[in-house]
């Protein structure tokens, strides 16, 4: 298994086209897979703090974005099937 930080660190090119599928950079995507933003709440001040994520935290983020879209991927395709038989019943039926 190939882990992603040793992926983002040795082969950038393989953020090139998910990243082009997204419409955003590949800066962007390679930031939102190996770090996170935390709020910090303290004396009615809050702080913005980036934290670098391990390996197995980036494994994880990896894998929940995929779920993410395949997800959203596969409710989308439903619905579309579901629309075109809907059309297709009411042409038959005349309505």
């Amino acid at each position: 298994m190939i882990l992603l930080c040793v992926c983002v660190r040795a082969h950038a090119i393989v953020l090139a086209f998910p990243a082009y599928l997204l419409g955003i950079s590949e800066s962007q995507l390679q930031v939102k897979l190996t770090s996170r933003t935390m709020d910090s709440k303290w004396g009615g001040q809050t702080e913005n703090i980036e934290v670098t994520l391990n390996c197995q935290q980036a494994v994880q983020t990896r894998d929940a974005l995929s779920k993410a879209l395949y997800s959203r991927l596969f409710d989308y395709l439903v619905e579309v099937k579901s629309e075109a038989s809907h059309l297709y019943s009411e042409s038959e039926s005349g309505f």
